[in-house]
Formats: structure tokens, C-alpha cells, sequence
């Protein structure tokens, strides 16, 4: 999971935009795009509201995760999204975590 930033036109403004990507390698080992967003910013609401449409849509079974740690990441708390816990056991950081 990661984002870029991109302007795009509202009106007769450009206003920067953060794109938010999720993606997964499949069992057969493809990899595919699971959720993208264009969001305000990379904060913490626009990442949870993420997650929860991937969850809402049937994603589980989520074995690790990769990210640049970037603090709206940890803040949306993925790892309470998915694997329904109190306390996290993990953490998302910049190399491969398993979960």
C-alpha cells in the first residue's frame, strides 16, 4: 500500500490530490490492484475508510502487509480493519511484517 500525488482540476483550480493504492499478490502469485481512492491527503480517515471498503467487499485472509509506515497508515490502524483484535500484534512498517 502506498499513495502518489497528482493535481487535478476542480473548476478553474488545480488542488493537489493523494491517490491511495492497495495491492495483493494472489496465491498463483499475480499481482493485482485490491482498492484505490483519491483522497485529500494520505490521513489517517481517508486510509480507514479504505480499508473498511476492501473488508466490506470480501478481503481477508491478509498474511502481510508492506507500507512506507506512513503515519496515517499506522493511525487507520489496519491490523484492528482486518484481523479484528484489541491490541495490535504487529506493525506496519517499511519492510514485509507477517501477521
Amino acid at each position: 500500500m502506498d499513495a502518489t500525488y497528482f493535481k487535478v482540476r476542480q473548476g478553474a483550480q488545480y488542488k493537489t490530490r493523494a491517490l491511495l493504492i492497495v495491492a495483493g499478490i494472489r496465491e498463483d502469485g499475480l499481482r493485482e490492484i485490491l482498492g484505490a481512492s483519491i483522497a485529500e491527503s494520505e490521513d489517517s480517515g481517508f486510509w480507514s475508510a479504505l480499508f473498511r471498503s476492501l473488508k466490506d467487499r470480501g478481503l481477508d485472509g491478509v498474511e502481510m502487509v508492506i507500507s512506507d509506515a506512513h503515519k496515517g497508515i499506522q493511525k487507520a490502524n489496519m491490523l484492528k480493519v482486518f484481523l479484528e483484535v484489541a491490541e495490535e500484534g504487529g506493525c506496519i512498517a517499511s519492510s514485509p511484517v507477517r501477521l
